[in-house]
């Protein structure tokens, strides 16, 4: 009796289990079944569509749909300026080169007038075509005797001649070298004619009042003290039977203008 007694509490023991697991298994497989993936939020003016998503549940693979938004929303294209009228007109096509020719660019260059110079040009074509470019000639003589310069000259200021201030002018002058009652030397000047060369333009003056200045020479140079604390640095030379002057014209500022002087 002892022997079938234990036998059958086992046997009871066994059913308990085998009972207990097969509870489980049908409460898993319920809350598996029961269970619902979470919507995803649509936006608005988007459209969902469902895709197939393979999910595994308790030993077990199982396929389940799942919305899963997909938006209808067609990519920016790139953008891409399109050229404007203006646009052709400054950078026209290669083909038309020749029926839209690029605008020259700007040039300071004297504008194409006919300059009718006067004969004092000719009178200082020594210096314009020759010393200005090639520097004294072979054989010319230096004067440092003051005495040497009394009388009468001819004298030109080329202003502005290298074109930085877009002002080329030529100015003439009579000239008399003399000894003032104190002993000193002085340049007596009287302007004849200005020429400007870029527009050609040409001016004559007669009766106007002398300008005087002095003179002195300084390291072999004749200088001549100007208005406004300017001043003339002429190199006096002899050559071929004539005197000449040559030498710049320097302002206050440091505007520089070149100076010529003859007499023959």
């Amino acid at each position: 009796m002892k022997r079938k007694g234990g036998f059958f509490r086992f046997l009871l023991l066994v059913i308990d289990i085998a009972l207990a697991v097969w509870i489980w298994n049908s409460y898993k497989k319920t809350q598996a079944e029961a269970y619902v993936p979470p919507q995803t939020e649509r936006t608005q003016g988007e459209s969902a569509q469902t895709a197939p998503v393979q999910t595994e549940t308790a030993g077990q693979e199982e396929i389940r749909t799942q919305e899963t938004p997909v938006t209808d929303t067609i990519p920016e294209e790139e953008h891409v300026q399109v050229p404007s009228e203006d646009d052709y007109e400054q950078y026209p096509p290669e083909d038309d080169y020749e029926q839209y020719p690029p605008e020259a660019e700007e040039s300071w260059t004297p504008s194409e007038v006919v300059i009718e110079f006067p004969p004092e040009v000719d009178d200082f074509s020594w210096y314009l075509d020759g010393v200005m470019l090639s520097d004294v000639p072979d054989g010319a003589v230096e004067i440092t005797d003051y005495s040497q310069l009394l009388g009468h000259w001819e004298c030109m200021v080329y202003r502005d001649p290298e074109g930085t201030a877009h002002a080329e002018q030529l100015v003439f002058y009579d000239a008399i070298i003399d000894i003032g009652q104190s002993g000193d030397m002085l340049l007596v000047l009287d302007r004849t004619k200005d020429l400007d060369l870029w527009t050609g333009e040409l001016n004559e003056y007669q009766n106007l009042e002398s300008d005087v200045y002095a003179l002195s020479m300084e390291d072999g140079l004749l200088r001549i003290d100007w208005d406004g604390g300017a001043a003339i640095y002429l190199y006096v030379y002899a050559y071929n039977g004539g005197q000449y002057g040559i030498g710049v014209f320097e302002s206050a500022d440091g505007f520089m203008c070149r100076v010529a002087a003859f007499r023959k």
